[in-house]
């Protein structure tokens, strides 16, 4: 289960999907103040679904998402303090944690290099020319929005972190030609 006090947390957070190849895993399991995130919508099969989710959570739930739909709400905890709910907005699919007074903690959603604004991949690009983005998982709070980016060029894999208009490098490695062939293969 996903711990909602990470964000609490300094160290960075990197969400990483379950689909990743073993090595992109294990590079990122050895970088220190990075702390990881699976993200997998089937998590929430081990949650009880709810229909308790009072009218804080659903005006704060709509008026950041305005354009979800499908949603579905799980209780998070057996106190009912924490509701996860999981929705598509915009064509994407998300995962948000609610507190009971309508507080969200978090909310992530995987998306593209299209989904970035035109002066974040502008920025991306100045630095990191010659890269593909091959991943993007935006993270939301209340109050701030971020990307971690998977860049890749050859066998080569750069990890950063998008905030404000400004990017932190967290890890680099380089993947095994096998792993380089299962990740060009689930792409397509």
């Amino acid at each position: 289960m996903l711990n909602p006090s990470f964000a609490q947390d300094e160290t960075k957070l990197i969400v990483v999907d379950r689909a990743a190849s073993p090595s992109s895993i294990a590079a990122l399991k050895n970088t220190d103040m990075i702390k990881i995130m699976f993200i997998d919508s089937t998590q929430a099969l081990s949650l009880n679904k709810t229909n308790n989710v009072n009218a804080k959570m659903l005006r704060a739930f709509t008026t950041s998402f305005r354009y979800a739909s499908d949603a579905k709400w799980y209780a998070y905890d057996k106190k009912d303090k924490w509701f996860l709910a999981l929705f598509n907005n915009n064509g994407r699919k998300y995962q948000a944690l609610y507190k009971k007074d309508g507080y969200l903690e978090y909310a992530i959603s995987e998306g593209s290099e299209n989904d970035l604004s035109k002066a974040d991949k502008k920025i991306i690009k100045s630095g990191y020319y010659d890269y593909t983005i091959t991943g993007a998982i935006e993270m939301l709070t209340e109050t701030t929005a971020s990307w971690t980016l998977n860049l890749q060029k050859g066998n080569e894999v750069i990890i950063l972190y998008l905030f404000e208009g400004s990017y932190e490098e967290l890890a680099q490695y380089k993947i095994a030609a096998q792993d380089q062939k299962k990740d060009l293969a689930q792409k397509n």
